[in-house]
């Protein structure tokens, strides 16, 4: 099982958001169209998206942001151990046994049986509670599941993801604010779509198919965690479709499109030999100043051009042996 490449320090007591990234590595791009073969992988960003909406609802972790693109993904996720210290032994145990790392659903509730035969080994209990909130585990139960399924369609054996997974401590407004609008510029700066309403498999593309619906009860984004810090009008808690209502930003989802949008353009205008200087407005009220934005959007652009140009290379390298 692939587990975190240690490019930093995940500390699993202390509430806290990760920027979480993987890549895959057996073909070129395991979840788009393979250039050497003309498969279209595609449909399994969507087996992805199924994981990750299941562990949701079973981990004490938020899931803020995602993006999955044809050879790696990104996440930032948040874990709870102050939830998990709130939830009783019995729903550690109903939780956990719901858990199956090789398989995409979670299985049925379990029986009183088995729920109170769990909770009679304390030992297990405790482990279970201290793993329910930790990023490590979260990620590979969904990489053993979506690597299983994977390998059993292409009849194959072997490693499905590159190696470890790599997690960053995302550890200011600033910090957070930029990576969480990269995570979702990803696909328009790979050139897998034109805009963020066009971006499939991205969580502000699931938020806008909600927004477009109206429907409260949020059928594509309610497992995700809200933008807003105060929430965004759903119980995905007594849904049992998220760890927790709380929102990642002191921001509405609106105006985390909007900043998304003018990040967009102002690529666009540096891409074309320009420059663009402008500091949206909303920044003002988050107190994140004009040096701590343009430090952000310069380390935060250079991290993620650095996924791209490996996702760039291996697609010339299998064109080239075509």
């Amino acid at each position: 099982m692939a587990r975190r490449r240690r490019r930093d320090v995940i500390d699993e007591t202390e509430v806290g958001a990760y920027h979480v990234w993987s890549r895959t590595v057996r073909r070129a791009f395991l979840t788009g169209v393979d250039p050497q073969t003309g498969v279209d992988y595609s449909h399994r960003k969507e087996l992805i998206e199924r994981r990750l909406e299941a562990l949701s609802s079973v981990f004490a972790i938020d899931c803020c942001d995602f993006t999955v693109l044809d050879n790696h993904l990104h996440l930032i996720l948040r874990n709870r151990p102050d939830i998990v210290a709130g939830w009783s032994d019995e729903e550690v145990a109903r939780r956990w046994l719901r858990l199956k790392r090789s398989e995409l659903e979670l299985q049925g509730d379990p029986t009183p049986e088995q729920i109170a035969e769990f909770v009679a080994d304390r030992d297990r209990v405790a482990k279970a509670r201290k793993s329910l909130s930790c990023i490590s585990d979260f990620m590979g139960a969904l990489k053993e599941a979506v690597a299983v399924v994977c390998n059993l369609v292409d009849r194959c054996t072997g490693n499905f993801w590159q190696g470890r997974f790599g997690a960053r401590r995302l550890k200011d407004v600033a910090e957070l604010l930029v990576c969480s609008l990269y995570v979702n510029m990803n696909p328009i700066r790979a050139g897998l779509a034109q805009t963020p309403e066009e971006a499939e498999h991205t969580s502000t593309y699931a938020r806008l198919q909600d927004r477009q619906v109206g429907d409260p009860n949020l059928p594509n984004s309610g497992w995700l965690s809200p933008v807003h810090v105060d929430g965004d009008g759903f119980d995905g808690v007594a849904a049992r479709r998220r760890a927790s209502n709380k929102g990642f930003l002191d921001i509405a989802f609106i105006e985390q499109l909007e900043l998304l949008d003018a990040l967009v353009r102002r690529e666009r205008i540096e891409q074309s030999g320009g420059t663009s200087s402008d500091i949206p407005p909303v920044l003002e009220r988050l107190g994140v100043t004009a040096s701590q934005w343009e430090h952000a959007v310069t380390v935060t652009s250079r991290r993620f051009a650095r996924e791209l140009d490996i996702m760039a290379m291996m697609f010339a390298e299998s064109r080239r042996r075509n």
